[in-house]
């Protein structure tokens, strides 16, 4: 039983370090650029916390779902929730996305001030346009919780960590502030394509059905 459940919940515990653990790397890497550019990188985060919040209880909730169809063998109802799960997800995060980047100026002025508004621009954009790819990353680390499948979900939530500190010094050494910037995209983008295939490789929607002990 215990193993099961720390299979499960490691993917919490590698995301939750990762999250303080990237945030010191960006701050360290973007002072070099000047207090405008750590300023963006805070501001820009904040205002995207608003489409990922939403995305995030999205998908949590929708594990319960998950978990009590997969135990219950209706794989045609798993499917129809999937499928809902990923067009809310996507649909908030466009939804919500679209309007902050069309308006993107005044949002940075009213959270940051005119002294950010040229570097926060690029951020910004960055930023909105991982959005997409958090929110089909996150879907599917809650797919693989629900369906009892640890370690893909270890692997894919390790992956994002792997991934972001790749491009982040990658970036910042071969493009700068601009490969700074859009490592976020990029890491999402990568989290993503390894999700999709992990989500094949375990047998999609398949049910697997537990042997009685």
């Amino acid at each position: 039983m215990l193993k099961p459940v720390l299979s499960v919940g490691s993917s919490q515990m590698v995301s939750s370090l990762f999250l303080v653990v990237s945030a010191l790397v960006l701050n360290n890497l973007a002072v070099k650029y000047g207090d405008a550019a750590v300023a963006s990188f805070g501001v820009s985060i904040r205002l995207i916390m608003v489409p990922q919040t939403l995305c995030t209880g999205i998908c949590m909730g929708s594990i319960p779902l998950f978990a009590y169809t997969y135990g219950a063998g209706n794989r045609e109802r798993l499917r129809a929730a999937l499928k809902v799960a990923v067009l809310l997800s996507v649909g908030t995060s466009a939804v919500f996305s679209i309007p902050v980047w069309a308006f993107r100026d005044w949002a940075l002025y009213l959270a940051g001030g005119p002294s950010i508004i040229t570097t926060g621009d690029q951020v910004l954009t960055a930023l909105l346009f991982s959005t997409v790819f958090y929110a089909l990353v996150m879907l599917l680390v809650a797919w693989f919780q629900a369906c009892g499948k640890g370690v893909a979900a270890v692997v894919l939530t390790a992956s994002v960590g792997v991934f972001f500190f790749v491009t982040v010094f990658a970036g910042d050494t071969l493009f700068g502030f601009t490969g700074l910037t859009w490592a976020f995209p990029v890491t999402q983008m990568g989290s993503c394509a390894l999700g999709v295939a992990l989500f094949w490789a375990s047998g999609r929607t398949r049910i697997r059905r537990c042997e009685k002990a």
